[in-house]
C-alpha cells in the first residue's frame, strides 16, 4: 500500500500498481469457497483440535499430523505457493511446508488408512 500512498504529486496511479499493493491482501480462496482457513477448522475438527493448536509451533505427534494434512491440502486443493501457505501456518518457512507435503504424500503411497483419512477430509470440504 505505500507505493500507492506515496505517489508523486500530479501523477495518476497505475492499474499495475493497485493490483501489486492489493495481491498481498487477497484472501486465498477458490470459486468453491475453499480456503486455507476452512482446510485447516475442518482437519482441526476431524482430529478433535483447534485452529490454533493446527497451525501452532506444537511437535506432539498428533497435532503434527494434523498440521501436516492441513498443509497438503492447501498446496493439493487449492494450489497456492509454499510461502503462502507458510504465512497461513504462523510464518513457516517454505522449506518447511515442502518438507511437510513431502512427509504426507510419502505416507499416502505406504498407508491405505492414511489414504482413508484424507479422503474423509476431502469429502467434509465438499471435493
Amino acid at each position: 500500500f505505500y507505493a500507492i500512498q506515496f505517489q508523486p504529486d500530479g501523477k495518476s496511479i497505475r492499474f499495475e500498481t493497485v493490483m501489486n499493493a492489493l495481491k498481498s491482501q487477497a484472501v486465498v480462496s477458490d470459486k468453491t469457497g475453499l480456503s486455507p482457513k476452512k482446510i485447516i477448522k475442518t482437519v482441526a475438527d476431524y482430529y478433535g483440535l483447534t485452529r490454533q493448536q493446527v497451525t501452532s509451533k506444537t511437535r506432539t505427534k498428533n497435532i503434527a499430523n494434523a498440521r501436516h494434512i492441513s498443509i497438503y491440502l492447501c498446496r493439493k486443493l487449492l494450489n497456492i505457493s509454499y510461502i503462502k501457505i507458510g504465512e497461513e501456518f504462523g510464518g513457516r518457512d517454505h522449506s518447511t511446508i515442502m518438507s511437510a507435503c513431502t512427509k504426507v504424500e510419502k505416507q499416502l503411497k505406504k498407508d491405505p488408512i492414511f489414504e482413508n483419512v484424507i479422503k474423509d477430509i476431502e469429502k467434509q470440504l465438499n471435493v
